[in-house]
């Protein structure tokens, strides 16, 4: 009972934590969206602050992922330790089996949003680069390339977790 227990709260927290990572997933869509503050004649006060702003926003849905995918893991060898015989009970826990089913691929598709943001990470640093050479051929051009990059890999990660986007 103690483990079934310890289970459904590491469970009820990887919902949580992911809940979270969406919120901030998309509360950085904003930051990303707009081109026009994204050039080179405004990079200080334009691109690199909404950058930086988006660049936090990331770094903490990726925590929380990672705590997500953390938990689903410390509930699946929680789930082992409770044996065979307690596995598949009839009534009590027939919802705590058909969870733990699931984990595996929750866990697959925290992982593919881990992968997305730090695709979008990459991205928000050679846009950030660029920025800071303003006088290059084509920056602006190239700029664009990357910010629209980073808001379909942050759509693929909100998509891999369901909520819309690429991935789910």
């Amino acid at each position: 009972m103690l483990h079934t227990l310890n289970i459904l709260k590491l469970l009820e927290e990887a919902v949580d934590l992911s809940d979270s990572a969406c919120s901030l997933l998309a509360s950085a869509l904003p930051h990303l969206e707009s081109p026009s503050a994204w050039c080179t004649s405004d990079a200080k006060h334009g691109g690199v602050r909404l950058i930086t702003l988006a660049e936090g926003k990331l770094e903490d849905a990726s925590s929380e992922l990672a705590r997500c995918a953390s938990s689903m893991e410390a509930a699946e060898l929680l789930d082992r330790r409770r044996g065979p015989a307690t596995r598949h009970p009839p009534a009590s826990e027939a919802a705590l089996s058909a969870s733990m089913n699931e984990v595996p691929g929750a866990r697959a598709r925290v992982e593919e949003a881990l992968r997305a943001i730090d695709r979008c990470r990459g991205h928000l640093g050679a846009a950030k680069l660029l920025l800071g050479h303003p006088d290059g051929p084509g920056a602006d051009g190239c700029i664009e390339a990357e910010r629209v990059a980073v808001v379909r890999a942050v759509e693929a990660a909100l998509g891999a977790l369901g909520l819309g986007g690429e991935g789910g």
